[in-house]
């Protein structure tokens, strides 16, 4: 029985027990010949999107052929006088270049001997396809398998196509669903060869023979520049598959790991068998075949981390469809952080985790070199109230204690979290967030008095004492007219968790902002992407952590062998350069000094005052 007895360029239905149409073995697109459309599997393969201007534009079904990777080596005959090549079948494809270059070094080869004839043998369908590849490649186009027929279960005919023949078919608009609308390069272009198995004589074997072969194209053909850009012409080996992603591990953009293998092999920029979309497609498969099990993977790795040592905590929620929800972990070295420097802590969840869009909350402090390490980790489905009580009691549960203060931004949630599950600690708001929003608070309202309106507020941000804070707030506001203004009654009702005089009988380690969280987050961007695995994640997030040890030990060896020349030889210096680390004295010194600056005098006949002389020649009340 013939499977396909389809005509060149015929489209017309036929009865589906008498025809078989592939689009490639391999392909996972079939064709509803009642309706005469292709319904694909989008989900199965990354989708191809090729620019115009690169020479090529195609839709999905165009690629079908030569995006299914096959691993074989296929062993090719002698062709004519020239030894035998290892043809890699990735993608169906073959590797051009290194044709193109063995090409350039044979000085006899002649380019007459790649060019089908009607007659041709060939011992294989691959063999054949491969040549016809070769010869595709020197004349500016590319192709695919097209129209098969099998009797027996034995394939007896095939056609492959110029990458243009055909037309493409109408695309469904689904409005709900977001989809490209990408122009096709099909244009019925009829050029093709044809392959036939047939058997002389008993002692010979079956062979294929060209028995059809049209040459003229219908449309522009490609130079040697251009055809290396079709996808047909493009594939990534195993070798490079494996260096890419040990690169992208190490942090490097696609851009940057495609200058190091261009390096590494010594090939001219841009002339590496692929280009950038084809690792970036790369990195999408992948991460469709793994993330299946994503979550697995992270609850593994920190099942096993907490195995390898008792100190490893963690704790996670599962939602009713028995997904992971949140998840806390907090590594050996941070639990003991966070036992010795524990009592002001800095929460941050501005960074998300782009490939699920999940909020990426830390928690961080600083050591006594003055250097931020981390305490732990949080990945959340959302930034509810919820969510954040979740957080706060596992953070307190697993790590033993409450902090002193906590500073975090604006979040109301977060605000209502902490206030309910850490009632004992002080929390305070990174006064950078709230500064951040003063340009599109208040510019447009007050023009050019905007700069000093900052000056004022900066003022009123610093003052010493509460009843300093309440006599100057009004006085500031009225003078700007802002007695009204919504931005400026929230900041009143909240100026507890800002204004430093509210804050000053709290110790902050002479933290104010969130910047330290920041830091960390950039580190940790810096090896990850939207493609990044939940595993690969906490993965970087372990990288991180090894850095902040790694310079936390270089500044205990800072200690032992530099010293600190002593401005005044008092006793107590003498007593704090002993016990305190070099950043913790430098500190101390800066206190001592300004000590010295400090006046007692009375005043009304019955209080003490002491007043610290300014640049100004003035004094003024400190306690």
């Amino acid at each position: 029985m013939i499977n396909n007895t389809m005509g060149e360029g015929n489209t017309s239905t036929r009865d589906m027990s008498t025809i078989n149409n592939t689009m490639g073995e391999g392909s996972t697109s079939t064709r509803d010949m009642s309706t005469d459309k292709i319904n694909v599997d989008l989900n199965e393969y990354p989708i191809e999107d090729i620019s115009l201007e690169n020479g090529y534009s195609g839709t999905v079904s165009e690629h079908f052929d030569h995006d299914i990777v096959a691993n074989d080596v296929l062993e090719v005959e002698e062709i004519e006088t020239y030894e035998k090549e290892n043809i890699v079948s990735s993608s169906q494809n073959i590797e051009i270049n290194e044709f193109a270059e063995e090409v350039d070094r044979d000085e006899t080869y002649n380019e007459t001997n790649i060019v089908p004839f009607v007659g041709q043998i060939f011992l294989s369908e691959e063999e054949a396809f491969a040549f016809y590849k070769r010869y595709a490649y020197q004349h500016g186009f590319s192709v695919r398998k097209g129209r098969f027929i099998k009797r027996n279960g034995i394939m007896r005919r095939r056609d492959f196509f110029c990458h243009r023949e055909g037309r493409s078919s109408l695309k469904i608009i689904e409005p709900l669903k977001e989809q490209r609308n990408r122009e096709s390069t099909r244009c019925e272009c009829k050029a093709y060869l044809r392959i036939s198995l047939q058997k002389s004589h008993d002692i010979f074997p079956s062979e294929w023979r060209v028995t059809k072969f049209v040459v003229e194209h219908n449309h522009v053909l490609l130079t040697q520049s251009e055809v290396r850009f079709l996808p047909a012409n493009r594939t990534i080996s195993e070798d490079d598959i494996e260096r890419i992603f040990l690169l992208k591990e190490g942090g490097l953009s696609v851009r940057q790991l495609m200058r190091v293998i261009e390096l590494e092999k010594n090939v001219k920029h841009g002339y590496l068998p692929f280009i950038e979309r084809d690792i970036r497609n790369l990195f999408v498969k992948t991460k469709k075949k793994f993330e299946r099990n994503d979550a697995k993977d992270l609850l593994k790795y920190c099942e096993d981390a907490k195995k390898s040592c008792s100190k490893f905590h963690y704790a996670y929620t599962l939602d009713e469809e028995r997904r992971l929800e949140h998840i806390f972990w907090s590594p050996a070295s941070c639990s003991d952080w966070y036992q010795k420097y524990g009592d002001v802590v800095v929460f941050d969840t501005t960074y998300k985790v782009n490939s699920y869009e999940m909020p990426f909350g830390i928690f961080v402090g600083m050591n006594s070199h003055g250097k931020t390490v981390l305490f732990g980790c949080a990945l959340l489905r959302n930034e509810t109230i919820s969510a954040f009580r979740w957080l706060m009691k596992t953070f307190i549960s697993l790590m033993k204690k409450p902090p002193k203060t906590i500073l975090t931004d604006q979040d109301p949630w977060m605000k209502e979290a902490i206030s309910k599950d850490l009632p004992s600690t002080k929390h305070s708001f990174c006064i950078w967030h709230i500064t951040f929003k003063f340009s599109s608070w208040f510019n447009a309202i007050l023009r050019d008095k905007y700069s000093k309106w900052c000056s004022d507020f900066y003022e009123l941000y610093k003052l010493e004492t509460c009843e300093e804070f309440e006599h100057q707030w009004p006085k500031v506001v009225a003078k700007y007219n802002l007695q009204s203004n919504k931005h400026v009654k929230g900041l009143y009702e909240i100026r507890n968790y800002w204004a430093l005089a509210y804050l000053r009988d709290h110790f902050f380690g002479g933290m104010t902002t969130t910047g330290r969280s920041e830091s960390i987050n950039a580190f940790i961007k810096r090896f990850i992407n939207s493609h990044t695995s939940l595993s690969d994640f906490t993965k970087q997030v372990d990288v991180a952590i090894d850095d902040i040890k790694q310079k936390e030990d270089h500044d205990i060896m800072l200690e032992k062998c530099k010293r600190i020349n002593l401005k005044l030889m008092s006793p107590l210096q003498e007593q704090a350069h002993g016990v305190l680390t070099r950043f913790a004295f430098q500190k101390f010194q800066e206190e001592f000094e300004r000590s010295t600056q400090y006046s007692i005098h009375h005043e009304n006949g019955i209080c003490w005052q002491c007043s610290m002389w300014n640049d100004t020649s003035e004094f003024r009340k400190e306690s």
